[in-house]
């Protein structure tokens, strides 16, 4: 495929590399307060502490990056209470769908898109799918962090794909 073809069918302005990060702070903002509001409500209907003192130390270890071995998160499944495992494994999924996912599927724009007045697209600047918005939002961006490298797409790529965006075929576009 050549970079210099534009595949899509109409006039677009590829989202810069700003507003995508602009987006995807308030995205993670939203989706924390989410998280503290159900925790909150959780906590108060079932009558169960959500995080323990061992998730805490997880917590930090993940923030300071350092290594978090196999033994880390096993303790933490131990001290684990059913209430907490169910919060963690169902809930925490369950808000993500709600709060991250369905309205991407439904608008084409997360919150944060939303108010910054850009939306995703796939090849033919058609709706992505359900299905492509969940893979796109879970496994691409997981490969994205991960690779490290494709954090820095959008500041070589024509169109700002980062590369999530390439494995799925989509784009984040500014609205008329």
């Amino acid at each position: 495929m050549n970079e210099d073809q534009d595949y899509l069918k109409i006039d677009v302005i590829y989202s810069d590399i700003i507003k995508r990060l602009l987006a995807q702070i308030i995205d993670i903002l939203i989706y924390l307060f989410s998280i503290f509001a159900t925790a909150k409500t959780f906590q108060y209907i079932f009558n169960v502490k959500i995080i323990n003192r061992d998730m805490s130390v997880l917590f930090n270890e993940i923030i300071k990056l350092e290594t978090i071995n196999i033994n880390t998160i096993v303790n933490l499944y131990n001290s684990a209470s059913f209430d907490q495992l169910l919060f963690y494994l169902v809930i925490i999924p369950i808000v993500w769908l709600i709060v991250i996912i369905l309205p991407q599927y439904l608008t084409n724009q997360t919150f944060g898109k939303m108010f910054l007045q850009i939306r995703i697209v796939d090849i033919s600047s058609a709706n992505i799918s359900f299905i492509k918005s969940v893979f796109r939002e879970s496994l691409g961006k997981l490969i994205t962090l991960i690779s490290i490298v494709g954090i820095f797409f959008p500041l070589f790529k024509k169109r700002n794909e980062s590369l999530h965006d390439i494995i799925f075929s989509t784009y984040v576009v500014d609205l008329p």
